[in-house]
């Protein structure tokens, strides 16, 4: 399994997941303070 990890073609992959990583990120930080603010905001 981990021996098809080193195939060239995955190398695209990666770089095309760091690339999204920043993204997927700042998409969960906004989650996370849109539901504390929506949480304190409540009370």
């Amino acid at each position: 399994m981990f021996k098809s990890n080193w195939h060239p073609h995955h190398h695209r992959t990666n770089l095309n997941t760091l690339h999204v990583w920043p993204l997927a990120i700042r998409a969960a930080i906004d989650a996370f303070f849109g539901l504390s603010i929506n949480h304190f905001g409540s009370k």
